[in-house]
């Protein structure tokens, strides 16, 4: 083969792959796809998945996924977790399970992910135990007026120009539960923006290796 041969064939090769599962199929699905669009100069591709299912469910869809036998993903080579506290019986022991397991990576929030659609507009510690309780303050901000889980409706412009305030406040929240000894509400979904990042600019290895300087940001949640 010539060197122009073997240079085609190599440009050729598959980026790894990072996907994305997430318990929502809707708004949080649809946020995170069009966070995490294709990029000609990433060093992966990035695949989000709504899946509609509970933790216990996400861990054994991120393990097919990595073993190339879940439907409609091509093999991946990293699987992030993203769910909800809501009332899951298998919430703290999915996130203890990951955190030995060198490329499926938990990134949740408490109690749901529209906290985090809060935190674009406000910082806020309000004692919010189920999605129920954020429902009518989200609705109250702009483009979130008929908001509800089962539609994916939400100002992905609005969200965009916000998006740097929600990630100050997410980091603000954890420091402040970490000073306080409170274990929510909060949500890791800055540290997903982290991750995918370091996966986009420096490659998948350098992702598997700060997994640990990650863990060390969350707010540690035991299984019961």
């Amino acid at each position: 083969m010539t060197q122009r041969g073997r240079k085609k064939r190599q440009a050729k090769q598959p980026k790894p792959l990072l996907v994305v599962l997430c318990e929502d199929s809707e708004g949080t699905a649809r946020y995170l796809k069009d966070n995490f669009r294709k990029r000609n100069n990433s060093k992966v591709a990035i695949q989000v998945i709504g899946c509609g299912a509970d933790p216990k469910r996400l861990l054994r869809d991120a393990r097919r996924a990595l073993h190339g036998t879940l439907r409609s993903v091509s093999q991946a080579d990293y699987v992030c977790l993203v769910f909800d506290r809501d009332s899951h019986t298998h919430f703290a022991d999915t996130i203890d399970r990951c955190q030995s397991l060198p490329n499926i990576e938990t990134f949740v929030s408490i109690p749901c992910f529209e906290y985090f659609f809060l935190l674009h507009y406000e910082f806020t510690r309000q004692g919010f135990n189920s999605f129920n309780d954020i429902r009518p303050i989200l609705r109250s901000k702009s483009g979130f007026k008929n908001y509800d889980k089962k539609q994916n409706c939400i100002p992905l412009l609005e969200l965009k120009d916000l998006q740097a305030t929600a990630l100050r406040n997410a980091v603000h929240v954890r420091n402040e539960c970490r000073r306080d000894g409170a274990t929510g509400p909060l949500t890791e979904i800055d540290l997903l923006f982290e991750a995918i990042a370091i996966a986009q600019n420096e490659g998948m290895q350098r992702l598997m290796a700060t997994k640990p300087d990650r863990e060390n940001k969350r707010i540690r949640i035991k299984p019961h």
